[in-house]
């Protein structure tokens, strides 16, 4: 009763996401990523091999297939179905799988009583199909001992009947064919080794002579060729999909006449394969997209867009565009790109805008031309300033539309312009003579008839004289007050009162960055040069005086009016270490940046799997052959490390066994030849661990290691081999 109960439980599963999946995707096959299995034999559910065969030798053959962990790249599953040969009383009888059932009705391995079939009476052994697939896509890993041997996949879709695929490459009954997906192909990797698997796509030949889709029956093998291969082969299969030709419709819309800014609704018919989930490809996207008002779609607005693989509906707006009675809708699809059918012509009615204006300052002028116009319609808009302003320009959303107090377009939606008016204002400049004499202020910008007072304040060592407008003084007040009328041009005229002698006092800083000349006693009016040297490793970089900077010349030259004290200031050389690996793919570099002149750099270059390092070359001459190189650092210096690729290590990969992988803690190894050492690598080719070893069978603990990829290294003492593992969380 309780086995009743889970093979009930499981039809009805598969049969609800048999019934999702066909409206994603067409029919397909039933357990098709091979994660759900029976309890009764070791078999995945709607798949059969030895182990419910019928047939006189039905007894005398096993399931010779199992469950696997190892799974196709990408995939969301967790296990795959492995097939594999055995040697039945001296023959070699291949590991067979099919969604049909197995006749084991023949001693020889190419006997017509041994056939995969269609048990119509049994729904667990066969697939009901309702419309011809496009192509079969699976993923497979095939290793086997000889490179010239072929594993076979082969679909068949067939009408209402029995059908069978015999062993001796015959089918029957040949009136019920109607078309078959075939691919015979080579190893993946050699028996025992690495699990590489590759995807197929195997179209569908529709050569009838039967249209009656009823079926399909499918059968894969470890061998193209009955009794031939291996029993270390094996082939794996995983993640199968039948894929569909789409189609892409756009369904009528309800109207055709549109108003602007209008909502509407469009459907969509969309069929067939657009997003194969064995592929992981991105999720197929449906796009409405309207014309331009001539029916192009050259650069078409979009009204909306869906995520789906399957019919839909999107809910759109009419844009702000040209009334016109050409437009046209369509529906485009991303994954399969396609252009929908029934592309419809719509007619859009002109919109009405507004245009409003406004002026800025409120009180600098007046505007006009403000209003409510239709698409297309000419606008004029009118700017005109109040006294004592001008206008500027106009502006939308703060960008400039027009330097034109009256400014004519046609109104294509609505619009805020704003006339910039700016208020009429003179210029005071002032300035002093000589420069150094005394500080100046007042200056600026003035509105018409708004008071204005300029002030001269004497250095030390100087008196005010007057003020000289266009050479004539105007004044002899150091504040000086008027009414502004006009730009004005102002000059502070000082006199120089010199004392006897000043000292010039000079100084480096740091003290070890260069030396200074040029201090010492100086009688006022005296000319004075002070030069500032810088030591190696250093540059110099300006005299300051008071922390203010005086001059960025080395050589300052300047006429004594006072006591100074000047400071030339000095960095020391910042250099920069770039590194490049050669190739890109050979290994990590450490040590590049910026480093102060004279300090040391060490450059450290760690070698990638399958390549060692060679040497670090500067502008293409060797500077070291030390994986670790340092030096001085005097200059801007660019190193290159180079790397070899060393081949040896993939040619022997397969010369151990590691189980299990992925692992938890214990990891168990198996050699052909004496392994001398194990070494474990994270995969930026750093050495984690190392352990001695004489043996061809031994075990590695790793339960400090976190979950994640690492690199397994064996030598043999005069070959090594790398292998990928892999520990779970």
């Amino acid at each position: 009763m309780k086995r009743s109960s889970i093979f009930i439980t499981s039809l009805f599963f598969f049969s609800f996401l048999s019934i999702n999946l066909s409206a994603q995707y067409g029919p397909q096959f039933d357990n098709r990523g091979f994660e759900q299995w029976t309890n009764r034999v070791s078999e995945p559910t709607h798949w059969h091999s030895g182990g419910t065969a019928t047939g006189t030798f039905s007894g005398w053959v096993s399931s010779q297939i199992e469950q696997s962990s190892q799974t196709r790249p990408g995939s969301s599953g967790t296990k795959s179905v492995r097939l594999f040969p055995e040697n039945v009383l001296g023959v070699t009888a291949n590991g067979n799988l099919t969604n049909g059932r197995m006749n084991a009705g023949s001693m020889s391995a190419t006997g017509s009583g041994n056939y995969n079939y269609t048990q119509r009476s049994q729904t667990a052994f066969n697939t009901p199909i309702t419309q011809l697939p496009d192509s079969l896509t699976l993923w497979v890993c095939f290793r086997c001992q000889s490179s010239s041997d072929k594993a076979q996949v082969k679909a068949v879709v067939h009408g209402n009947a029995d059908y069978k695929i015999i062993a001796n490459g015959t089918e029957e009954p040949m009136d019920m064919h109607v078309a078959t997906a075939l691919s015979s192909f080579n190893r993946t990797s050699a028996a025992n080794g690495a699990y590489t698997w590759r995807r197929l796509s195997i179209p569908f030949n529709n050569n009838g002579p039967c249209t009656d889709v009823r079926y399909i029956l499918m059968t894969a093998t470890t061998n193209e060729t009955p009794g031939s291969g291996s029993t270390s082969d094996d082939l794996f299969l995983d993640d199968l999909l039948l894929v569909y030709t789409p189609t892409l419709t756009l369904n009528n819309l309800e109207q055709t006449q549109f108003e602007p800014n209008e909502y509407f609704t469009i459907n969509f018919t969309l069929t067939g394969t657009m997003s194969p989930d064995n592929l992981n490809a991105e999720p197929n996207v449906v796009i409405a997209q309207l014309s331009d008002a001539n029916g192009n779609f050259n650069n078409p607005v979009e009204l909306g867009r869906t995520t789906t693989n399957t019919s839909g509906v999107m809910t759109a707006r009419t844009p702000d565009v040209p009334a016109g009675t050409n437009y046209r809708i369509r529906v485009i699809s991303t994954n399969y790109p396609l252009v929908g059918g029934n592309i419809q012509t719509v007619a859009i009615a002109p919109s009405a805008y507004t245009i409003a204006v406004t002026a800025n300052p409120s009180n600098a002028g007046s505007v006009t031309g403000g209003g409510t116009y239709n698409q297309g319609q000419s606008c004029t808009v009118t700017a005109t300033a109040s006294t004592g302003f001008t206008f500027t320009n106009w502006t939308e959303n703060g960008n400039v539309v027009s330097t034109n107090a009256s400014y004519t377009f046609n109104v294509e939606g609505n619009r805020t312009l704003v006339a910039n008016f700016t208020e009429n204002t003179y210029t005071v400049t002032v300035s002093a003579n000589p420069s150094n004499g005394g500080q100046v202020s007042g200056g600026g910008t003035y509105n018409h008839g708004q008071s204005c007072t300029v002030i001269a304040t004497s250095a030390d060592g100087y008196t005010f004289m007057n003020w000289t407008e266009n050479g004539s003084v105007v004044s002899t007040d150091a504040n000086y007050s008027f009414v502004v009328t006009s730009n004005r041009t102002l000059v502070a005229n000082f006199e120089e009162q010199l004392p006897d002698t000043y000292n010039i006092n000079v100084s480096p800083n740091p003290n070890i960055g260069g030396t200074v000349t040029g201090g010492g006693n100086y009688e006022g009016g005296q000319q004075c040069t002070v030069t500032a040297t810088a030591n190696t490793g250093y540059t110099f970089i300006n005299w300051t005086e008071n922390g203010d900077e005086v001059t960025t010349n080395g050589s300052y030259t300047f006429v004594v009016a006072g006591n100074r004290t000047l400071v030339a200031n000095f960095t020391l050389n910042n250099y920069t270490i770039s590194v490049t690996a050669d190739p890109t793919e050979g290994g990590m570099i450490t040590g590049a940046g910026n480093y102060d002149h004279g300090t040391t750099c060490t450059l450290t270059a760690t070698a990638n799997e399958n390549y060692e390092f060679i040497n670090w070359t500067k502008n293409g001459i060797e500077v070291s052959t030390d994986a670790t190189f340092t030096f001085i650092v005097t200059a801007s210096e660019a190193y290159v490390a180079h790397f070899n690729f060393d081949d040896y290590v993939i040619e022997n990969a397969s010369r151990c066994q590691i189980y299990p992988n992925p692992f938890t803690d214990v990891l168990r190894v198996t050699t052909d030849n004496t392994a001398h050492s194990i070494s474990v690598y994270d995969l930026y080719g750093r050495l984690l661990k190392k352990q001695e070893v004489s043996s061809t069978q031994f075990e590695l603990d790793l339960s400090e290691f976190s979950g994640g990829a690492y690199l397994l290294q064996v030598d043999y003492g005069d070959s090594r081999s790398v292998h990928r593992i892999m520990k779970s969380e």
